[in-house]
C-alpha cells in the first residue's frame, strides 16, 4: 500500500498544485482559479481525490476507472436543478488529469518518464454533440507538410495580397496555389 500511495495520482496532484498556486498567487483572479482546480480535486463525493483511483499507481488508472468516475459525475449531473450534462466539468477533469500524467513524467523521468496517455471515455453533451478528435503533433505536422507542399511551397512564404491574388491564374480552380 506504501508503494501504491507513493507514485498515485494524489502525490502528483500534491506537486502540480503547488506550481498552479504560485503561478496564480499574484495574477487578477488569482484566488478564484486556485479554488476552482482546488475544487476539481477536493469536491465532496466527486472530486478526483475522492475517487478510488485517485490513491492507485498512476500506472494502474485505466479506462474502466474515468469510465466509473464518469458515471459518479453523471449522477451529479442529473441531481442538480435544472439536471447538467457535465460535459463542461469533465473537460476540466480530464485537463487536470493530464496535467497529472505530465508531472509525473517530468517528476520520475526514470520511472514515468513514457507513462502513456490516459485513454478517455467519449464527453457527450446534451445538445447531442461529442467531445471533438484533435489532431496529434505528428498528423497536424504531416497536415501543414502536405499544404505546403501542395502549394507548392508559397504556404511556407510570405507574400502581398496582390500576389496571392494572382496565383495559379489561368488554372483551374482545383489546381490553383491558393486553393
Amino acid at each position: 500500500a506504501q508503494v501504491i500511495k507513493k507514485y498515485s495520482l494524489e502525490r502528483y496532484w500534491k506537486i502540480w498544485f503547488q506550481g498552479f498556486m504560485a503561478d496564480n498567487k499574484l495574477k487578477r483572479n488569482g484566488k478564484n482559479n486556485i479554488r476552482n482546480q482546488a475544487n476539481y480535486w477536493n469536491g465532496e463525493g466527486w472530486g478526483i481525490g475522492s475517487q478510488p483511483f485517485s490513491k492507485k499507481n498512476i500506472e494502474d488508472v485505466d479506462y474502466n476507472d474515468l469510465n466509473d468516475y464518469w458515471g459518479v459525475l453523471d449522477e451529479r449531473g442529473a441531481s442538480l436543478d435544472p439536471p447538467r450534462d457535465m460535459a463542461g466539468q469533465k473537460k476540466q477533469i480530464k485537463t487536470i488529469l493530464n496535467k497529472l500524467i505530465k508531472t509525473a513524467r517530468m517528476t520520475d523521468k526514470e520511472r514515468y518518464g513514457n507513462l502513456p496517455d490516459l485513454v478517455y471515455p467519449v464527453i457527450k453533451q446534451s445538445l447531442g454533440k461529442d467531445e471533438v478528435e484533435v489532431f496529434t503533433r505528428k498528423e497536424w505536422d504531416k497536415l501543414l507538410e502536405t499544404v505546403i507542399c501542395l502549394s507548392g511551397g508559397i504556404a511556407n512564404a510570405h507574400i502581398t495580397h496582390e500576389h496571392y491574388m494572382s496565383l495559379g491564374n489561368g488554372k483551374p480552380k482545383i489546381k490553383q496555389q491558393r486553393h
